[in-house]
């Protein structure tokens, strides 16, 4: 988690609120400079909120977008200095601070969090609903095989902004239910700088970052390394990250290019989750008794995660005229995992999937007013092939050491996306602005069965998405808004190929050509308020969200097997709000509160005794009953969805007196039902309320900056992740249910020097 900062996107919508109610103020053609993106420390003064200059923009492309204090639906962005002073592991740290953002762990490892936003989740794990987009500079990186998100891949600490769009948007395509997260990386500019930050911390954590930047006529540059490892808290919890970040740019007479390079080498392991009756004090095999602390148990002993990244983008706008302006963005991304699951009522697998990945994205912008003012229409077009590769090895383990050593599974798929898209801004009046976007995708899924092809099939899915939507200044200083968006996601490959209840998957380790999956569709309205002034804003949501065909991966414990299934109809719906003030000129102060409700609205059964001839794979006939072993889960409407906090409040305070500043931020996160109860029937069950306070002291030395940032500060004990299970390793009855609970981290904290010239 990090630190609350100034507010520096609330200042920036005030600016916009004011600037437009007096004379509709428009953004300059082809987007925002560089140099004039919230990057700095900005308090909201009065001079901060009479700028006009102050221009913040969400887009495709990050040109022709909508100033962020006009918006008709919830948004905010994050400046990349802020995430870099708190020492941010990946966006989940840095997005936490944001109303209704949470975080769970089912990995056991900080690299790997789950994010849950308005009862929907983006992820690492394979096998969840991923409901949010993700994109580095225009590129989505939710992976193709299960459209997950490898967090430890986006490069952190070279981000210059990140933007979160909440709800649907047809510029951002598919997959975006609750929204969208848009990262921007730095770029190089003024005269020659550099910067190298080194760091130690609890657990073996050790630091290593360098950055270089600067221009030269019309050239830009900026390059980056990083070195991090730790030893981590837990049992086989090491982690090693090697990442580097370069980019050049040229801007000259309406021209801007640029080129990057991203390069990532990691290696983590993965605790995951314990039964609940060890952290409870309770009995521990033998092999665990010298464990002095239950909660740094590591249960199966050895999953890793190892992943090798090369991702390549390049980006063109052209000034063509003052009303008009082309974008080109184009990207390779190139991807090999490696990864390694070790079971207990399975045997060991380990899985190798190759992903290459090429796009490219056209957009053009048009300014038809006089002097470029007035409306702003976007038209654009996306083609995006991904061919993966994913092979599963079968290995003997301890408790399966006569398995035979093989390759299981060898499929594979070409994946093809075509899009089409629209996006217009009018402002009708001084007051009344009209936002709309519209867009058309058309998703190809071949699946290839390499070693048995005549099991190749394909699937195709053809999906509408948009958004239309108002905001009404009713003063200088308070607008209302209101909208609608249709958002979609199709299955992607490994759900498609997992689809059959009865042949259930050792997921994702048994794949075939089974029943097709409909396409997930999202139809989501949002109202709400903003207040703007210097010394306090405020921005108030309320956002309904009906979800059809959404997908959800049923579990058989106590096996690890399931199958992928259509869910007829869901509903997310709840309230946002986010403050901030400026008491004194040394004192900022923000807070949110989210109120969130996910339940089902259609009967479903989303555990089933169905494990047909698997039954002497390593399975057991789950017994017929909830709480005796697992068996059926059977929701009705109104059934709350797990690991999904009803109530979330994040706070903050920033205080600056001359070379020192002083950070305080924390987490109150409700309680939470346990995947797989999601009839609510264990409530005795769920995981109880928590509450995460961090802290960050700074002290500027010239131009060294020494800093200190302590996590979890009252070092709190904690869980973020829970799911019913049984607990083969015992000691006691393996099919009585004993809760598999992943723990919050304890205080741990982190030092260093930050030195520029």
């Amino acid at each position: 988690m990090t630190s609350v900062t100034p507010v520096t996107a609330m200042g920036a919508m005030a600016a916009l609120l004011l600037a437009t109610s007096a004379a509709a103020q428009e953004p300059a053609a082809g987007g925002l400079p560089s140099d004039s993106l919230p990057g700095e420390r900005t308090r909201p003064t009065s001079e901060v909120l009479l700028s006009p200059e102050i221009l913040v923009e969400i887009s495709r492309l990050g040109m022709g977008g909508i100033p962020l204090g006009r918006l008709p639906y919830g948004a905010q962005v994050l400046p990349g200095e802020e995430v870099r002073e708190e020492a941010s592991l990946t966006i989940a740290d840095a997005l936490v601070r944001l109303p209704g953002v949470t975080v769970a762990d089912q990995f056991g490892s900080p690299y790997q969090p789950d994010i849950r936003l308005r009862g929907f989740t983006v992820s690492p794990v394979v096998g969840l609903p991923q409901s949010l987009s993700v994109f580095v500079d225009g590129v989505r990186v939710n992976e193709p095989d299960a459209s997950q998100v490898q967090f430890d891949l986006i490069p952190m600490e070279d981000v210059d902004a990140i933007e979160l769009i909440r709800g649907p948007s047809g510029a951002f395509g598919r997959n975006t239910l609750a929204g969208a997260a848009n990262v921007r990386t730095r770029r190089g500019r003024g005269p020659f700088a550099a910067e190298l930050e080194v760091g130690a911390g609890s657990f073996g954590r050790l630091e290593g970052h360098g950055t270089a930047e600067g221009s030269r006529g019309a050239f830009d540059y900026y390059a980056s390394g990083r070195y991090h490892r730790s030893d981590g808290w837990r049992q086989a919890t090491e982690a090693e990250l090697q990442q580097g970040f370069a980019k050049l740019g040229y801007r000259a007479g309406g021209t801007d290019a640029w080129v990057s390079y991203t390069r990532a080498d990691n290696d983590i392991q993965q605790p995951g989750s314990l039964p609940r009756s060890w952290l409870d004090g309770g009995p521990v095999p033998d092999e665990f008794e010298s464990v002095d602390d239950p909660r740094e148990i590591n249960f199966t002993g050895g999953d890793f995660y190892r992943p090798d990244l090369n991702f390549l983008v390049g980006s063109l706008t052209r000034e063509l005229t003052p009303r008009a302006t082309l974008g080109l963005n184009a990207y390779g991304r190139f991807l090999d995992v490696d990864q390694f699951n070790a079971n207990i009522s399975e045997a060991d697998f380990r899985g190798l999937t190759d992903i290459r990945s090429y796009g490219a994205t056209a957009q053009a912008t048009f300014r038809p007013g006089a002097g470029g003012g007035g409306p702003v229409l976007s038209v654009g077009a996306e083609y995006v092939r991904n061919d993966v590769d994913i092979r599963i090895f079968q290995l003997p383990s301890r408790f399966f050491p006569d398995v035979e050593e093989r390759l299981t599974e060898s499929v594979g798929t070409e994946e093809e996306n075509a899009g089409v898209f629209g996006q217009a801004w009018w402002p009708a009046t001084e007051r009344l602005a009209l936002t709309g976007s519209l867009r058309f995708d058309h998703v190809h899924v071949p699946f290839l069965d390499f070693l048995d092809p005549e099991g190749s099939g394909t699937n195709d899915y053809g999906e509408l998405s948009g958004v239309a939507g108002l905001d009404y200044l009713l003063n200088e200083r308070t607008g209302v808004f209101g909208s609608y968006g249709r958002g979609f996601r199709a299955p992607v490959i490994l759900e498609i190929t997992c689809s059959d209840p009865e042949d259930p998957c050792p997921l994702p380790f048994e794949l075939g050509a089974d029943p097709p999956l409909g396409a997930v569709r999202a139809d989501t309205w949002q109202a709400g308020i903003r207040y703007l002034t210097a010394p306090f804003s405020a921005e108030a949501v309320l956002y309904w969200s009906e979800v059809q065909d959404d997908i959800f991966n049923v579990v058989l414990p106590p096996s690890t097997r399931g199958f992928f299934t259509n869910v007829r109809g869901t509903r997310r719906q709840g309230a946002e709000l986010t403050l901030s003030a400026a008491p004194g000129p040394e004192l900022a102060l923000t807070g949110g509160l989210a109120l969130t409700r996910a339940t089902f609205r259609s009967s479903e059964l989303l555990a089933s005794a169905l494990l047909g001839d698997d039954d002497d794979e390593g399975g057991s006939d789950p017994a017929e009953e909830d709480g005796e072993g697992g068996g059926p889960t059977e929701v009705e409407p109104g059934d709350e969805f797990s690991v999904v906090p009803n109530v979330s409040l994040n706070f903050g305070a920033d205080y600056e007196k001359g070379p020192w500043s002083l950070s305080l931020d924390g987490i109150l996160v409700g309680s939470q039902w346990l995947q797989g109860d999601e009839s609510n029937t264990r409530p005795d069950d769920k995981l109880d309320p928590y509450m995460v306070l961090d802290a960050t002291l700074q002290r500027e030395l010239g131009p060294v900056v020494a800093f200190a940032i302590v996590e979890n500060l009252l070092d709190s004990e904690y869980e973020t992740y829970g799911i019913v299970a049984t607990n083969v390793l015992g000691p006691g009855d393996p099919n009585a249910i004993d809760p598999f609970l992943t723990p919050g981290f304890p205080r741990r904290v982190y030092a260093g020097l930050r030195y520029a010239w």
